[in-house]
This record gives C-alpha cells, structure tokens and sequence, in this order.
C-alpha cells in the first residue's frame, strides 16, 4: 500500500463558562501506515507544556480505525477546567506526527473569562 498523509481538525469553535470543563477533540482521518503519534500542549504566554504530563488536563487517545479504504484514523481529546489557564489566554496545540511529514499542528485559542462565555477558536498551522 501506499503511503496517506492524514487531515487533521479541531472543532472551529467551543464555548467554556468560567467554572466549568470542557473537552476538545482532535479529529485525525485516512491515513497509512497506522502508526501515528498524538501530543497535546499547553501555551500561556511563553510557556509550554506537555498537557498529558499535567494533572490538570485529561487526555484521552482512542485506538485508530481501520477504515474500508484501507486508511487509518484515530480521535483524541483533551479535558480542561476554565481555572487551567493562566493570565486568562492559552493556546491548545493538537501535535501530530507521521512518517508522511515531519508535523502537523493544530491550535485552538481559548480565554478564560468571569462572567461572559468563552469562546474558543481555531488556528491552524501547517
């Protein structure tokens, strides 16, 4: 078989109330060879970090489908509180890497506010 590059996608918007949780998946589609890695990280500020390293994020990474084509493809999520972000802005990045390219990012804005809803929104980087 030949190798497929796989699309990656985040939902275009989520909305978070201050004192909730909310989950955010990261859809990965066709492609091949199975074998793929999935990170999540963390961005406020300059700072980064490894959201499946830290307790305050929960991040779940089904097993890849065999689709009837032939192609692979895998769904994961990530949990956060509105507390979880610092200085009220974050960055969500959705790494992913595969031997058809070196990576892949998507990112997903997210502010944290008091009373007003919280909106997330799409970024995508390639």
């Amino acid at each position: 078989k030949t190798v497929s590059r796989p699309s990656v996608s985040l939902p275009a918007r989520a909305v978070v109330t201050e004192g909730e949780e909310k989950t955010l998946q990261c859809d990965i589609a066709r492609f091949y060879p199975e074998k793929l890695a999935v990170t999540w990280l963390i961005q406020n500020g300059s700072h980064t970090v490894h959201a499946g390293r830290n307790q305050r994020f929960r991040v779940c990474t089904e097993l890849a489908v065999h689709n009837p084509d032939g192609t692979y493809s895998i769904r994961s999520g990530i949990t956060l509180h509105s507390s979880a972000v610092q200085n009220k802005e974050a960055r969500l990045i959705c790494q992913v890497e595969h031997q058809t390219y070196q990576l892949q990012v998507c990112s997903c804005g997210f502010n944290s506010g008091k009373r007003n809803k919280t909106t997330f929104l799409l970024l995508f980087l390639f």
